[in-house]
Order: C-alpha cells, then structure tokens, then sequence
C-alpha cells in the first residue's frame, strides 16, 4: 500500500431530549442550508480543476459510537427518571491487502459490535433494570479486486448474530410514546427564506474575486486508465450474501416491580435462518433472494389452557418457509 490512517475515537452520551434536540437540529439545518449556498456561489465563481488520483491506502478505524439515552422524568426533586438507552456500541473497519492467484485483493472488514438496548424503570422504591437486546454484532467482509474480468470484482459476506429481543407491556409503552414524539425532533421551521443569504453569497464571491467567470463547467482530470475488456459478459461481477441464524421476540406481561421476567412470559415469535443473497453479472443483469426458514410462534406461559404450547410450529425439512426472488 502507498498510504496508511488510522484512527480511534471515544464514545459520548446523548440524552434524547425533544425540545432541545429540536432547537439543534434546527439550527444545523439551516446552517447547512446556508454552507451549501455559499459554496454553490463559489463554485460557480471560479473554473476549478480537480485532479483525481488513486492509490491504495491501508486503514484501520475504530469508533465507539453514542450512547442514546431516551430519558422521562419522574421525580424532579430526587432526580429520578425512566430511561430507554441505546448503546450502539463500537463501529470498526480495517482492510488488508492480499495476494490470491496473481491479483491484489483489498479485503476490507466492517461492522458494528457490542450493541445492545436497555431500560430502566422506577416503580415506587424499585429500580427494574431490564435488558431489551443484548451483545448484536454485524460485520461484513469484503474482497474487491478492481482487475477482475473473469472472476467476481466484489464478494461481499455479512452475518450478524443470533438475536434475542426480551418486551415487556411497560417498555413497549414506552417505545411507543417514543415512536409518537421523537418524529417532532426533526420538524424544522422552513418559513424563513434564505433568498437574502443566497444573493449575499454571490455578491460575496464577486468582491472576492470581480473578474471570474460564473457559471463555467468544472473541469476534472482523471488519472488516465486504461479499460480492460470483459470477454464473458455474463461473468458473475459482484457477489453478496448475508446470513442470520436467528431472530426471536419473547412477550412479557404483568412485569411492574419484577427483575426476574422468568415466569412472566407470554408468547415467543421466532425467525430462523434468515438470509439474502444477491449477485450482478458485468452485462448488469442480476439475481436476488431473501428467505426465512422457519417462523414459529409459542406459547410460553406457565399456567394456561392451551394444551397446543405451538401456536405455529417450525417447518420440517429442508424447505424455506418463505421466500422471494427477483432477477433480470
């Protein structure tokens, strides 16, 4: 490689408060708004040349992304409130450059690691400190080799872990009451017009710079390349597959005051070997599936009359449960 970056970063917290999150994002908005007027004028004053190049640069970058905390208030004085946290974790990527059969492959590694949701509850002098999801990881491995003609430019493999998600009927309140309030955080006031801030950025461009030319085509030079030829069109070009082993959703009812949810489950809803695969020839015709392999739903309570506990049981055999395609 001809270049190398790293880079790491800390995580923050943010709590996901409606009114002040608002104001922000407001604010940023309309700051972007503006930064793009000023340099659409400036790009339109002068003729620019960008030359591009290319290299190969070896990467590593690890980010431990926010913690986002949906906070409500319950007692004021003693500093008391309910909270749904998100942790996302820790976002990592880093490539490596391979020799396979003559060709220099980059192989890249991506995902997100350690993500999990939590809530916690008061409830009188009780604390109930619950897991909602625990310990997702989602990582993609990726081999590109931008020489290939007969061989797949890209492969692409993502998995994620199996997932086990525990509700109860108070944290699905409270999501809900989030799913009404957090859309408000990202509606912005667009009364106000920025006319004046554009014709304000033009005049700016024309102090700067009086004898440059507006509107002139960008120019942009490219490292010359040259175009190697595919002989089988029909030659798979990019190869992507994703696999999950499991998703499943356990219900609970009756939780206030409780920390153990042992004996107050309800139903439990699973998706098992969920997958997705997609793959384009270098003629640009392609082929996808996405199949489940078997949805079940079953009864889990510890006293009931049901004596059928498989409300829908898991499909025997080697057949999909569902499945869907689409090609060209």
């Amino acid at each position: 490689y001809q270049s190398s970056f790293t880079f790491n970063a800390g995580s923050l917290r943010v709590n996901f408060l409606e009114g002040p999150l608002n104001k922000i994002l407001d604010f940023l908005s309309k700051f972007q708004r503006m930064k793009s007027l000023y340099d659409s004028a400036r790009d339109a004053a002068f003729n620019q040349v960008n030359i591009q190049d290319q290299n190969s640069m070896q990467f590593a970058i690890t980010i431990k992304t926010p913690i986002i905390v949906f906070p409500k208030l319950v007692n004021y004085n003693a500093d008391i409130y309910d909270n749904v946290t998100l942790y996302l974790g820790e976002f990592f990527a880093n490539n490596k450059f391979l020799k396979i059969d003559g060709d220099t492959i980059n192989n890249i590694s991506c995902g997100l690691r350690s993500t999990k949701v939590t809530s916690s509850f008061y409830q009188g002098e009780v604390n109930q400190l619950l897991k909602i999801i625990e310990d997702m990881d989602l990582t993609f491995d990726v081999k590109f080799n931008e020489n290939a003609t007969e061989k797949p430019q890209m492969v692409i493999e993502g998995k994620m872990d199996e997932v086990n998600a525990e509700l109860t009927e108070l944290q699905l309140g409270y999501l809900y009451a989030l799913s009404q309030s957090i859309p408000a955080v990202f509606e912005f006031d667009d009364s106000d017009s920025l006319a004046d801030i554009e014709d304000a950025a033009i005049n700016a461009n024309k102090v700067i710079a009086p004898n440059a030319t507006y509107g002139g085509e960008s120019e942009v030079l490219q490292k010359p390349t040259t175009p190697v030829p595919v002989e089988n069109p029909e030659n798979t070009k990019i190869d992507f597959n994703f696999s999950l082993p499991k998703v499943s959703l356990t219900i609970h009812n009756n939780t206030k005051g409780i920390q153990d949810l042992t004996d107050t489950g309800l139903s439990t809803f699973s998706l098992e070997k969920i997958g997705v695969s997609f793959t384009q020839n270098y003629d640009s015709h392609f082929q996808s599936e996405v199949y489940v392999q078997s949805f079940s739903a079953e009864d889990i309570r510890q006293i009931k009359d049901n004596k059928f506990a498989n409300i829908i049981p898991k499909v025997s055999g080697d057949k999909h449960h569902f499945s869907a395609t689409a090609s060209t």
